[in-house]
């Protein structure tokens, strides 16, 4: 999840730029929801998140010295 997170984002916020723009005649209401619902779904976007990935192991301990 958190390789494409920002790919994530982008599509959130053209959808909800593609809603205000192609709507007929849109009304207050419907503009408050758009902006209320977007960062909610960023905020949403958030916990499924688990992080970058840890750096690969070689296996090997290192020698203690």
């Amino acid at each position: 999840m958190h390789r494409f997170k920002r790919w994530i984002g982008v599509l959130i916020l053209v959808t909800a730029a593609v809603v205000l723009f192609t709507w007929s005649y849109p009304t207050t209401v419907v503009v408050v929801w758009t902006v209320a619902l977007a960062p909610v779904a960023l905020a949403i976007r958030e916990f499924p998140d688990d992080g970058p990935a840890p750096p690969p192991t070689s296996g090997r301990t290192p020698l203690a010295h």
